[in-house]
């Protein structure tokens, strides 16, 4: 159990840490980043079946798309964040789907000021299909001393298939959700903490970014619009889980309206299709009640799928904050309180 003394030194040596991190800089830094790429997405039948199977959006897919978005998602990558020197009985390991350099740059940030205080690194990808970055990270972490590590997703929700597939890697699911990917071994005792998406410094982060928009919320609706699980009863639990955090933005903002939605991005076509009608039909209902309508998301980036949403929108009146939630001073908070939370138990 920490005591107050304990989490007022923490704090303190966070608020002198203050370490940044480039998106170029991939060794030689003085808080000794150093990257290193594992590989892009080697193809087998066997594995292109079991893709099939269990994402339905590939189903229909031939052979060469699926390829062609392996590719595009890169290679996994091991970050790691510390200085060469850096020890510690306690470990962090980030897990990141990958966001491109712009993104990956920005949470590397917002996470660098613990990494000198705690041994950290960072796993980069979807492990799709391996999972050699996060087995790398680990190693790293217990060189360093780590004799437990906290594991934090970082995903909007942990409803999705990210979560699920880095569940199965550590042990902790019975079959991945996408392949069966080599599971993860260490000594060290491994806490697995809770992503950020439901935490009450997560909704005031949305709250602030709709705000930001704001001109006269009396008069204006907020939609809530959130990348989305995959399959049907993920979805719809996510979908009950965003009505207590809308009424709480409705509330404290005084808006007239807020409301949350999916756009399950990775789903088949089709359904993604429903859920952007669904999405322009919210706006235009809104407006035919001579609201002014404000887009908000729960997206970790910026460099996410907002050009998509923009794209959906096309022809329609709204204001949209295109910021992911790792630019806001509350997501570092919500990291260092779940570092503290998840080392008391």
């Amino acid at each position: 159990m920490q005591t107050l003394g304990h989490r007022l030194t923490i704090t303190l040596l966070i608020t002198l840490v203050g370490l940044s991190l480039s998106a170029q800089d991939h060794a030689g830094h003085a808080g000794g980043a150093r990257e290193t790429s594992h590989g892009g997405h080697e193809m087998t039948a066997e594995m292109l079946a079991v893709l099939r199977e269990r994402i339905p959006a590939y189903r229909d897919y031939p052979d060469q798309q699926i390829l062609l978005e392996m590719q595009m998602m890169g290679p996994d990558k091991s970050r790691y964040l510390s200085a060469p020197d850096q020890q510690g009985e306690t470990g962090v390991l980030v897990l990141i789907h990958g966001f491109g350099p712009t993104g990956d740059r920005i949470m590397s940030e917002a996470v660098q000021p613990l990494a000198g205080i705690f041994p950290t690194s960072m796993s980069a990808g979807m492990s799709m299909m391996d999972s050699a970055h996060i087995q790398q990270s680990l190693d790293d972490l217990t060189r360093a001393g780590a004799e437990t590590i906290v594991v934090v997703p970082m995903v909007s929700s942990k409803r999705n298939t990210l979560i699920h597939q880095w569940q199965y890697v550590f042990g902790e699911r019975d079959r991945g959700a996408y392949y069966d990917a080599p599971q993860v071994s260490t000594a060290a005792r491994v806490i697995m903490a809770e992503p950020p998406a439901e935490h009450p410094l997560i909704t005031q982060i949305v709250l602030d970014h709709a705000l930001e928009l704001s001109a006269d919320p009396a008069k204006e609706a907020v939609i809530i619009v959130a990348h989305g699980p995959i399959h049907a009863d993920d979805n719809q639990a996510q979908l009950e889980a965003m009505i207590p955090q809308a009424a709480r933005i409705r509330q404290r903002g005084g808006f007239a309206s807020v409301e949350g939605t999916t756009l399950q991005d990775d789903a088949a076509p089709d359904i993604r299709a429903r859920n952007v009608e669904k999405l322009r039909g919210m706006i235009e209902t809104a407006q035919a009640d001579g609201k002014r309508v404000l887009i908000v998301t729960d997206l970790l980036a910026a460099q996410s799928i907002q050009w998509k949403i923009e794209r959906d929108l096309i022809g329609l009146d709204y204001e949209f904050s295109a910021k992911g939630i790792s630019m806001h001073p509350n997501f570092t908070r919500w990291y260092q309180e779940t570092i503290l939370e998840a080392m008391q138990k």
